[in-house]
């Protein structure tokens, strides 16, 4: 997965997806971090992706413009829908 800065026309980051991905949701970290009271870092890309895959894993990465990190991951066949 290729994260990208369109207006400067870079790629910003890249997170090898090894498990098979079939679908991703994206939400803007700053949104999150608000609702759970999580002290924020300022300015810049910071955002949240789940990828949910094919095995049945969810994969969760937060990403910022220093690096993509995962946060959690589920065994699989544990997430269903």
């Amino acid at each position: 997965m290729f994260v990208r800065n369109f207006v400067s026309k870079q790629t910003v980051r890249r997170i090898a997806l090894m498990h098979f991905p079939v679908c991703i949701q994206l939400v803007d970290y700053n949104r999150v971090a608000a609702e759970l009271g999580i002290k924020q870092q300022a300015g810049g890309l910071q955002a949240v992706v789940a990828v949910g895959t094919r095995e049945g894993k969810a994969l969760v990465y937060k990403v910022d413009d220093q690096e993509a990190k995962l946060v959690t991951k589920t065994k699989g066949g544990i997430i269903y829908g």
